[in-house]
């Protein structure tokens, strides 16, 4: 699949996207109470913003992601969202429509009343969220990772410490015009929300060559009363895999991730083999040169009687 045709399915479902959230917030104006519809609005925000930023729409992810940090706060609240809040939901949502189509048709300029709807998303964040939101990342988190660490730290070191021998291994194991390569994938925690997930690289490259090996960092997996199914959990996966194709096409099928979210590495024969071969034929090179100069010394050791040698002197 190229990127046009990912660039086209991207603008079908955020379409779609976009369209429920038309109506999810004339629901939700209706029933401020309801956190259901609240939750669904932010789901099709923070997806909206991982595809967008995905594809280059970097305009809208950034209004977006101002957007989802606003329903993400009201969603932790227990009060009741106040009218005026609401009023700022109303015109995120048209702003974002608008933004949405800018995009697509590659304005440069921006909607007259851009600058003013992200304002009033940003200050009413620096009045309700920042002292709270922080707090609760300071408590919360930090233990509860520090926790799931212990758990599974030495299982993931364990293929570290043999990684070498594993290497020579696969390399041993490839077929004709086969290479072979690391990819490591750290995907950050919305990956789900951007329309991606490990499986559809597995896929991805198995229709481009051989997937040999793979290990999952599972450390960061919480408890099942804390776990979140929107959330990617796994830290690190490293794939050994055979390609037959240019390393740039292996680059394409992470196209549409961030850099730091993967990398390639290429993995050849160790020096040390190649090494072990030089000498030896160094040494054949060398006989057969010590060869030759033997059979051409004879003569001239014969010739040096000869009274044409003695040329030098006349």
């Amino acid at each position: 699949m190229d990127k046009e045709q990912l660039r086209r399915i991207f603008i079908e479902e955020a379409g779609e996207i976009i369209e429920n959230l038309d109506v999810q917030i004339i629901d939700f104006e209706e029933n401020p109470t309801n956190k259901e519809l609240l939750n669904d609005l932010f789901r099709g925000v923070h997806t909206l913003k991982g595809s967008a930023n995905s594809f280059g729409f970097t305009r809208l992810g950034k209004y977006v992601h101002h957007f989802e940090d606003l329903l993400d706060y009201h969603r932790g609240g227990d009060g009741e969202i106040s009218s005026q809040s609401i009023d700022i939901f109303l015109e995120a949502v048209d702003m974002v429509k608008e933004m949405f189509s800018y995009e697509i048709e590659g304005k440069e300029d921006m909607p007259s009343n851009y600058q003013s709807s992200l304002n009033k998303i940003k200050n009413a964040l620096n009045k309700e969220e920042e002292p709270q939101v922080q707090e609760i990342e300071k408590k919360e988190s930090k233990p509860i990772i520090a926790d799931i660490t212990a758990e599974f730290t030495k299982e993931y070191d364990a293929k570290t410490v043999s990684a070498n021998e594993k290497e020579k291994a696969l390399l041993d194991s490839l077929k004709d015009y086969e290479k072979l390569c690391l990819i490591t994938l750290n995907l950050d925690n919305d990956i789900y929300f951007r329309v991606y997930d490990h499986t559809t690289f597995l896929i991805l490259l198995s229709q481009t060559g051989r997937i040999l090996e793979s290990y999952w960092d599972m450390q960061n997996i919480p408890m099942l009363d804390e776990f979140d199914g929107d959330k990617c959990y796994i830290k690190t996966v490293d794939i050994y895999f055979a390609f037959k194709c240019s390393i740039e096409e292996v680059k394409e099928i992470f196209e549409y991730i961030d850099e730091d979210e993967f990398k390639i590495t290429v993995i050849e024969k160790t020096e040390s083999k190649k090494q072990e071969e030089k000498p030896q034929i160094k040494e054949i090179t060398k006989t057969k040169e010590l060869k030759d100069e033997e059979s051409q010394e004879k003569p001239k050791d014969s010739d040096s009687k000869n009274p044409s040698s003695g040329s030098e002197k006349r």
